[in-house]
């Protein structure tokens, strides 16, 4: 069975959103997995995808992981999974513990 949901950020100053825009739109956790879009160059949405229950939130939190060591603020995101709805805060780090 395939799972579908969506997700939405918040809004990121310049330095987030284009760390989030070059890992979102490169190579995620799944290829496939994200079909973002930018909106008012700001913030990211789209559709998220897994084949498994409660795969999207499971991959949005992989994928902000990777996102983490490249922020300078906190970026929330909500993911409005199939089975289910969390909102995931990416804290940003200097060196990982």
């Amino acid at each position: 069975m395939s799972e579908r949901g969506s997700f939405v950020t918040e809004y990121m100053c310049g330095k987030c959103f284009d760390a989030a825009r070059n890992l979102f739109f490169g190579d995620p956790v799944d290829s496939g997995s994200l079909l973002p879009v930018e909106i008012c160059g700001s913030i990211i949405a789209g559709k998220i995808k897994s084949s498994w229950e409660g795969g999207e939130i499971f991959i949005m939190e992989e994928l902000l992981k990777k996102l983490s060591p490249l922020l300078c603020h906190e970026v929330r995101v909500a993911v409005l999974a199939e089975d289910g709805e969390k909102i995931i805060t990416a804290k940003p780090f200097d060196t990982p513990q």
